[in-house]
């Protein structure tokens, strides 16, 4: 192999390298996947909504987890809510879809 040859096929692989190295770095992370929504008040407090997972609007969002806030109802409208405890970071979260593979995941924070 030629000095040329060489010292373009470690441009091209230097140049790989680069491209790799950018797409993994653009790639969201879990928080960047969020969707943010306007908060909800209930119990005299105020939460931050947001969408993890599915194909919702934060109208929906946000009215699930109030209601579930509001009332402490567990299901309704295939919907399955429950608070977190003292170790979660959230006040509240809503499902749909199976409890294992939820389509669709809101929280309240």
């Amino acid at each position: 192999m030629s000095a040329q040859l060489k010292n373009r096929a470690s441009r091209i692989v230097a140049l790989a390298a680069l491209l790799l190295a950018i797409a993994a770095a653009s790639q969201p992370t879990a928080s960047d996947a969020s969707v943010r929504c306007r908060p909800i008040h209930g119990l005299g407090e105020r939460f931050a909504v947001r969408i993890l997972d599915g194909g919702i609007t934060c109208r929906s969002a946000r009215s699930a987890l109030r209601r579930t806030i509001r009332t402490a109802e567990q299901r309704f409208n295939g919907w399955l809510c429950f608070f977190g405890h003292s170790q979660d970071p959230w006040a509240a979260t809503c499902i749909r879809g199976r409890e294992t593979t939820p389509r669709v995941v809101v929280r309240a924070y």
